[in-house]
């Protein structure tokens, strides 16, 4: 096992099988780790990004180059860049709104578009993804 943050909720890895992001829900963080050559991770420094109120759940873009949050207690989506050594810068803006209680993000297999399910407004909200990567509603 390998320390995280509170309550991890969500994990996803990028597509070069080097990073690995755990959504913390009760710390309002998210854990970034590198991949070892044994499949062992290892906390990056700083070991934890700020993820606001209530993060769900955590999922990088295609490309490798996003990384997305739904924030259920903010109702919102956190956007980060994923940096050479793989660790989370937000954007700017760091967030775009969503419905309510927002639950889990998904971009397409191409990275043009992402959506996001609203558990409490039962509804999804969808996005385009702009050439920075930050999301621009439809």
């Amino acid at each position: 096992t390998v320390t995280s943050g509170v309550t991890p909720n969500s994990i996803t890895v990028d597509p070069s099988g080097k990073y690995v992001y755990a959504a913390n829900n009760s710390s309002g963080n998210i854990s970034q780790y590198t991949i070892e050559a044994n499949g062992a991770l290892t906390p990056m420094i700083p070991a934890t990004v700020t993820a606001g109120t209530d993060p769900q759940s955590v999922t990088v873009d295609p490309s490798g180059k996003y990384v997305y949050l739904a924030n259920g207690g903010n109702n919102n989506i956190l956007q980060y860049t994923i940096g050479e050594n793989g660790a989370l810068t937000p954007m700017a803006p760091a967030t775009v709104a969503a419905g309510t209680n927002p639950q889990s993000v998904k971009p397409d297999p191409l990275g043009k578009y992402a959506y996001v399910a609203n558990y409490s407004s039962n509804n999804v909200s969808q996005y385009t993804i702009g050439a920075n990567g930050a999301l621009l509603p439809m």
